[in-house]
């Protein structure tokens, strides 16, 4: 047992060594230029084409880039052209908003002139009904004036009745003279004061019938210049070309209001 193991090892070193004996001329061994130029194409092949693929994948990002390029110049054309035809519309409202605001402000200028000719309107027919009713305040005091004109007549025929002589069949009393001269005193005195009241009447007539008249005189002073505002404003809006506007509330029959009737004096 002692003498095999030395013999394997030996047998294994042995062919060892001959198979590195061997491998070393292998390895030591130059190539011929033939192979080095093979080498060396295969190197400038394999260069070529990584910069042939380089070139590809470059090519194709910029196709990719001119691809969206292009899609978003479009897009920008398409939204450049939606904001010409928004830029059209809008200046065209914008346009129709200032022909609107200017007509709007025609048609205020020509109200506020229609109102004011209304409010000139409205204190005309105020000061007309109050000048209406001063009219009335004459006439009955006028009517009061004339009744008790008619009382005093009724009076004094009474009174000249009353002195006429009786008929020479009747006899004459004492106390029926008496009598007599008593009513007609009495009469003279109720004729006498309401003389006196029917002048006082007379004046207050005259009075009522003065205030009357002027009344009526600013009142139609009033309803002229309230139709000559009505005028201004119909004229501005002719002018204007906003006639509707002018025509206000629906045409009404002028109103008229009675003259102030002179008193005739006593």
């Amino acid at each position: 047992m002692t003498l095999k193991a030395p013999s394997v090892s030996l047998s294994l070193s042995l062919a060892a060594m001959f198979a590195l004996s061997l491998s070393v001329p292998a390895f030591c061994e130059t190539k011929s230029p033939e192979d080095a130029q093979a080498l060396l194409q295969d190197v400038k092949k394999r260069d070529l084409e990584r910069q042939i693929a380089s070139k590809e994948t470059e090519l194709n990002r910029l196709k990719e880039d001119l691809t969206r390029q292009r899609k978003e110049s479009e897009d920008l054309k398409r939204s450049i052209e939606g904001m010409g035809v928004a830029i059209t519309e809008t200046t065209t409202d914008l346009d129709q908003l200032s022909a609107e605001r200017t007509r709007l402000t025609q048609a205020l200028e020509v109200a506020t002139l229609r109102i004011d000719a209304e409010k000139l309107k409205l204190a005309g027919l105020k000061m007309l009904s109050d000048a209406q009713s001063k009219v009335l305040a004459r006439l009955t005091n006028h009517i009061e004036g004339t009744e008790l004109k008619s009382t005093i007549g009724d009076l004094e025929l009474k009174l000249v009745a009353g002195r006429e002589r009786p008929s020479s069949e009747e006899p004459i009393l004492d106390n029926a003279n008496a009598g007599v001269a008593d009513n007609t005193s009495k009469l003279k005195a109720q004729i006498s004061d309401l003389k006196k009241k029917s002048a006082k009447s007379d004046r207050a007539t005259s009075e009522a019938g003065t205030i009357a008249g002027e009344a009526m005189l600013a009142a139609s002073a009033k309803l002229a210049s309230a139709d000559a505002a009505a005028t201004k404003a119909n004229k501005k809006a002719d002018e204007l070309g906003l006639a509707e506007v002018a025509e206000g509330p629906a045409e009404k029959d002028p109103i008229t209001g009675p003259k102030a009737i002179p008193v005739a004096k006593p």
